[in-house]
């Protein structure tokens, strides 16, 4: 379906604004050497958001904001090797809309679907992949409100290491995510352990009617308090990448595990419910079968009324492919049934471990436990700027922006509106998430500057 802004206007006028200064003042950059030549580099605020719109020919510019609003309703092309963010919800920065009922047509792009604020909806929504993506295709969170995802198909996975869904650590209210078929993911399928963390939000994740097929690490993990899983459906028979594969992975807390059916074959199956960092599981009225020789559970696991014989089918209502899921109609009981669930129920970053999850002997390793925030580090600012070294000439930069700025775990040191740092080698790359526009942006030698996923300066020649 074709898109309903033509980027071609907005998009010259972006890279028409670009100004470099270069000049020979021996100018110093806070803390550090002195520098010869400089670049000064200001882009308006306004042609940020140009440069991030999305156009009428049904396929997205380089850059990477797009609204919800913009993409409902019809099919969303994100070329190959394109990185593309779709907004949902809203906060001080604007109100992006709900995502509802779209076809997502992203194989090997870039795309991450992130919410922001509370009362947001992502439904009725399928990615046709497999995604190439270093980030979750789904990333979410609420301030203390509600959140939903529903009916929503990732079954196409991604051809990278990244996750399907990941609901970040200062969640704090509750996500329902029902009706959703995620497969194929190295990092996870549903990762949503991380606000059960000590310094984490503390919100409630409640997983229902979802399945999980072959996806690295976990299909379902879950962690916070009043997150539960419940009558979904697990499966691996080769997991992505070689890693580990679990039924579901609690994290902290006490999880309700109901109703759902683990089946956990081949090399990588594990164990079919893990319990760490202090979660106990009660797990009930459901069937599984592993062929894991270490242990059919792992950690504080009761069980009751569980037998042997997994139904390995998705669950009814669950849509089966990219365009079953955009064209299904939502549930008019939807938003009911949220509340009543949060009444009923509800008292209150990166797997490099699991790498080597399976350790010596076959017996999964301690450090496959051990939990990483690096994925939980992400802000809820509208832009990226990422800076790269041409040369590795130990190049020093300085920039500043109007509005707020936070560094990603990439990036160097950031004092209120300001950032500066150095690019040590030629693989050097500090990332910063902004909003508002630069006012000023100096630099001691070669540089890339991408904002918002395209370059747009490059100095090979300092």
């Amino acid at each position: 379906m074709p898109q309903k802004r033509d980027p071609s206007s907005e998009t010259d006028a972006h890279n028409e604004s670009l100004e470099i200064d270069q000049t020979d003042d021996r100018s110093r950059l806070a803390d550090a050497a002195p520098i010869g030549r400089r670049g000064c580099l200001r882009l308006a605020g306004a042609t940020l958001a140009g440069a991030a719109a999305i156009g009428a020919t049904g396929t997205a510019a380089a850059q990477e904001n797009v609204h919800a609003s913009d993409v409902s309703g019809g099919t969303y092309d994100v070329p190959s090797g394109e990185r593309v963010r779709i907004l949902v919800g809203q906060n001080q920065y604007g109100d992006y809309g709900d995502l509802e009922n779209a076809l997502i047509d992203a194989e090997d792009a870039n795309v991450q679907i992130k919410s922001f604020g509370d009362g947001w909806e992502i439904r009725n929504v399928g990615i046709e992949g497999p995604t190439d993506g270093d980030q979750p295709d789904i990333d979410v969170k609420t301030d203390g409100g509600s959140g939903l995802i529903e009916n929503v198909y990732l079954g196409d996975g991604d051809s990278n290491d990244s996750g399907g869904i990941f609901v970040k650590k200062e969640h704090e209210g509750t996500i329902t995510i029902r009706n959703c078929y995620v497969a194929e993911y190295l990092d996870n399928g549903i990762y949503a352990s991380t606000p059960g963390q000590s310094d984490g939000g503390g919100g409630a994740t409640q997983i229902e009617n979802c399945y999980g097929e072959n996806n690295g690490v976990a299909h379902f993990r879950v962690g916070g308090e009043g997150s539960y899983v419940r009558d979904s459906v697990a499966v691996t028979g080769d997991a992505p990448g070689g890693y580990v594969s679990r039924g579901v992975w609690a994290r902290r807390d006490d999880i309700e595990v109901e109703n759902t059916d683990i089946e956990l074959t081949g090399d990588d199956a594990t164990s079919a419910i893990w319990a760490t960092g202090g979660a106990s599981v009660d797990y009930r009225n459901s069937d599984y079968e592993t062929t894991y020789p270490y242990g059919d559970f792992d950690g504080d696991v009761d069980t009751s009324d569980v037998g042997n014989d997994p139904d390995t089918n998705p669950p009814s209502g669950v849509p089966t492919s990219a365009e079953e899921a955009a064209g299904g109609s939502a549930s008019s009981s939807s938003s009911e049934s949220d509340d009543e669930e949060e009444s009923d129920e509800t008292n209150e970053g990166s797997d490099d471990a699991d790498e080597q999850a399976r350790g010596g002997e076959g017996e999964a390793s301690e450090e496959a436990n051990e939990e990483t925030d690096d994925d939980a580090e992400d802000s809820d600012l509208p832009n990226d700027v990422t800076l790269r070294s041409e040369t590795g000439e130990n190049v020093r930069y300085e920039f500043s922006v109007e509005g707020d700025l936070e560094a990603e775990p990439s990036g160097d040191r950031v004092s209120g509106s300001t950032a500066r740092g150095v690019l040590l080698s030629e693989s050097s790359e500090d990332a910063y998430e902004f909003a508002g526009e630069f006012t000023e942006f100096s630099y001691s030698g070669p540089i890339v500057i991408d904002v918002n996923g395209e370059t747009v300066y490059q100095d090979s020649d300092s």
